[in-house]
């Protein structure tokens, strides 16, 4: 999940308004940057175990019914 944030912030025009807002520290993180375009990766459930399927979609391109399930054990 590091190179996916790495490889977006690598990519991403700098003229992006996600972009900018991160970059300047006004709001947001590349964390939150990656699960909005890239992929939410793993998650932890209410225990703190990490959930070993790994979440593939991003909030951009929307949840299967299975990684909607997934996240919100953590929740």
């Amino acid at each position: 999940t590091n190179e996916v944030a790495e490889a977006m912030n690598a990519n991403f025009p700098k003229t992006n308004p996600i972009f900018m807002m991160v970059d300047s520290g006004a709001r947001g993180n590349m964390m939150q940057m990656r699960q909005i375009a890239g992929m939410r990766g793993l998650v932890s459930n209410a225990k703190n175990e990490t959930i070993p399927r790994p979440i593939k979609a991003s909030f951009r391109e929307g949840l299967t019914v299975l990684e909607y399930f997934i996240s919100t054990h953590g929740a």
